[in-house]
């Protein structure tokens, strides 16, 4: 599962990739694997009865748009349960 937390006033997408290295990842090309919309002042957690799994490993990035290359500049937590 996850939980995140995003403490500023723009919404933010969490976008999660399974790649071994955040080099692996071009934001904006490479299509991520799962997202987490975020609203501005938000909290979003889910848990998975039947967990997820990622192969080479996780990278994540926040953006202002699902699929997107622009960064979010946000302040958002994202734990990994």
């Amino acid at each position: 599962g996850y939980e995140v937390h995003n403490t500023t006033a723009a919404d933010a997408f969490i976008q999660v990739f399974d790649a071994a290295a955040l080099a692996d990842v071009t934001l904006g090309t490479t299509v991520p694997d799962y997202v987490i919309p975020v609203l501005a002042n938000g909290v979003k957690s889910a848990y998975f009865p039947v967990s997820i799994n990622f192969d080479n490993g996780i990278a994540v990035f926040s953006a202002t748009t699902i699929g997107g290359a622009t960064a979010a500049i946000v302040d958002a937590w994202f734990v990994v349960i």
